[in-house]
């Protein structure tokens, strides 16, 4: 989008005609006996950007100087050691060039160094929807006199103003702000060596605005707000900050697997982390062993179960090490090379390794902890799966009396346990109480992660299942078919759960009288999912 005080247009180019109207329209000036008016767009090279700065210009001029006119103006740019062509053509470097013209002039214009130095920021930030309250919350971390700007609302609004009176940011928006991208390559390229010194402002800033709580909808969309200018800020050149630019790295990462259950992005951000924190910190240190867990998650979600078990282990070696082997991160740990034994079918291994979870936690945490409730939940689905559903039933009752009373019946923990549950409850074969445990967890899921994620789908999925035992294959059709577009869409065709959902969906389509081939079924739907 193009940020321009009254006109909406793109990047290009007026014709000349245009952009005497253009002008016009803006200052309010009519084409003088000179054609200073027609000069002013030939010296921009008509492009657009050029010419929404200069007219935004000499329009605030003439409020306090009557008498400017566009011969002042025009006097102004050809002073300029930047050279441009009037020819309206689309090379980028002559756009560039009629820009940082304009941009000079304009940048001379405003009269407070807390509004020059913001807009040295929002250069580095996405071009759009940038949040002023960002620079209010990571404050501590700005150059004089911005810092003292931003921290009272009124006195950032009103540097907000100043910049969106020059049409160098968009100034009708209320909770965001943005300007063009060109722009802010020529803002980039004017701070010379001065470049990396600002960028290592903007991590410092988005490291303050950055939460690891993702179980709220609040959250999710705060991630969704923010990851872009994140991707910006630590796209290029070296932050004098490097262990923050890593942690907004790992955030990134989190996020992509607990907000958007993108499970590749997210490996491509770890492994961005991984490379800064094993430079600056060192293989042993807290935060690469964080940075190993959080690669093996993703390799696991992904259905990679051999190569998440080499990153679960180079964690734990860290971990066992650094901290100790009864330290939470070693526990945490362990856990999760406990999952990864039960998803690969060994019960008796998956135990093991809980159990020594179980031995830290209630020794460390206490039996009451969150952290020992899901040991708990854990076991007691180690136990379903080996058939003893008395004893699975008896441990997530210890996990959810701790859920509930300590995260609350809308916490995804709780809803993992319900879920549980109803698993245990449909190997038995009662289907009416799989699916009212099915349901509590569906409620929360669709709730807190949203309709579209992974943990959501599996919900789907399963109580598709139950329907389909009870013989209601209309509704476990559309269970399948709502899991498999989430897992087509995040995991991909060939992840082992999107497989095995297709395989749950084709089985019900079977016993359906239908005439038309499951597979052409189905993908006359893929469209619709």
């Amino acid at each position: 989008m193009m940020y321009m005080k009254g006109w909406g247009a793109g990047i290009g180019v007026f014709s000349p005609e245009k952009a005497g109207e253009y002008l016009g329209k803006v200052t309010g000036l009519p084409e003088d006996e000179d054609g200073n008016r027609g000069a002013v767009a030939a010296e921009l090279g008509y492009w657009a950007l050029a010419l929404a700065l200069a007219a935004s210009f000499i329009a605030e001029k003439r409020k306090t100087q009557s008498g400017y006119r566009y011969g002042d103006y025009l006097e102004s740019l050809r002073r300029q050691k930047v050279r441009t062509s009037a020819a309206p053509d689309s090379a980028p470097l002559k756009d560039r060039q009629a820009v940082l013209k304009a941009w000079r002039i304009s940048s001379t214009a405003i009269a407070s160094e807390g509004a020059r130095q913001l807009l040295n920021l929002f250069a580095f930030f996405a071009p759009d929807d940038i949040d002023p309250d960002w620079f209010r919350k990571g404050y501590a971390h700005l150059p004089l006199p911005l810092q003292q700007i931003v921290q009272d609302r009124d006195g950032l609004n009103g540097i907000l103003r100043e910049l969106g009176r020059y049409s160098l940011i968009d100034s009708n928006r209320k909770a965001a702000v943005g300007l063009h991208r060109l722009l802010q390559r020529v803002i980039r390229d004017a701070l010379g060596g001065e470049r990396e010194r600002w960028r290592s402002y903007c991590v410092a800033v988005l490291n303050e605005c950055c939460s690891s709580d993702f179980f709220s909808p609040r959250s999710g969309q705060e991630f969704q707000a923010i990851v872009s200018h994140i991707q910006s800020v630590t796209a290029r050149g070296r932050s004098s900050k490097p262990a923050e630019k890593a942690n907004l790295c790992m955030f990134c990462g989190m996020g992509y697997v607990r907000v958007m259950g993108n499970y590749a992005k997210a490996l491509a951000w770890c492994h961005k982390a991984l490379v800064i924190r094993k430079k600056v910190l060192g293989e042993y240190h807290p935060d690469t062993a964080t940075t190993y867990n959080e690669i093996a998650g993703a390799y696991d979600s992904l259905g990679d179960y051999d190569e998440a078990l080499i990153w679960y282990q180079k964690a734990l070696a860290v971990h066992e090490k650094v901290s100790g082997e009864n330290h939470p991160d070693t526990a945490a740990t362990c856990d999760d090379i406990a999952l990864l034994h039960e998803r690969l079918g060994d019960g008796p291994g998956a135990l093991e390794w809980y159990q020594r979870v179980l031995a830290i936690n209630e020794k460390g945490l206490g039996k009451a902890h969150p952290d020992t409730a899901t040991t708990y939940s854990n076991i007691a689905c180690v136990y379903g799966g080996q058939g003893d559903y008395s004893e699975a039933l008896a441990w997530y009752r210890k996990a959810l009396d701790i859920f509930e009373e300590v995260l609350g019946k809308d916490h995804p923990d709780t809803a993992t346990a319900y879920h549980g549950v109803g698993g245990v409850y449909e190997s038995q074969g009662d289907c009416g109480e799989a699916l009212a445990w099915y349901r509590k967890a569906l409620t929360i899921r669709e709730k807190v992660l949203g309709k579209d994620h992974p943990d959501t789908a599996m919900t789907y999925n399963d109580m598709a299942v139950v329907y389909d035992i009870e013989g209601d294959y209309d509704k476990a059709l559309t269970g399948c078919l709502d899991a498999y577009r989430i897992f087509r869409l995040k995991l991909g065709e060939d992840h082992p759960n999107t497989q095995s959902i297709r395989e749950n969906m084709e089985h019900v389509y079977l016993k359906m009288d239908n005439d038309e081939p499951f597979d052409e079924w189905l993908a006359g739907r893929v469209g619709e999912v």
